[in-house]
């Protein structure tokens, strides 16, 4: 992954802490996007109240209007940049980066420390929060967060 310049800007605490939640809620904000996409794609159509038997005035477009509700979804939009950041950054780290994301944020339930997540990376608990600094910083800089 390339290198951020983090003197660039300084994350505010509760963005730091905003993020690190964004990351241990990965899978299950994954879990509510499909949900979401479900109950709009498959959500209760109105019952025509047009008794008269004429013609309504919209077009008939059950696809286009499927995919017009999929992309004006203000919390699907939201959920779906939030799971893609993490994504693209997740693929972009070296295994032992990657290795500490599983350990400190989809590892659950949490039972290490993160004394015991550096042992178990074998590297120095400095290193674990340099690390951890990188990647948040770079899911920060793309969701324009800071």
């Amino acid at each position: 992954m390339e290198q951020h310049h983090f003197e660039e800007f300084r994350l505010s605490s509760r963005t730091w802490k905003h993020i690190e939640e964004e990351l241990e809620s990965y899978h299950k904000t994954k879990n509510r996007i499909a949900l979401r996409r479900e109950e709009i794609l498959f959500k209760h159509k109105e019952t025509d109240t047009n008794i008269g038997g004429g013609k309504s005035n919209t077009i008939s477009d059950p696809t286009g209007q499927k995919g017009t509700a999929l992309g004006m979804d203000i919390e699907l939009q939201h959920m779906t940049q939030i799971v893609d950041v993490i994504e693209y950054v997740y693929s972009r780290l070296d295994d032992e980066k990657k290795q500490l994301v599983q350990l400190a944020y989809w590892t659950k339930p949490q039972t290490l420390t993160p004394i015991g997540i550096a042992i178990k990376l074998n590297v120095t608990d400095r290193t674990v929060r340099r690390w951890k600094t990188e990647i948040i910083y770079a899911i920060a800089a793309l969701m324009g967060w800071r």
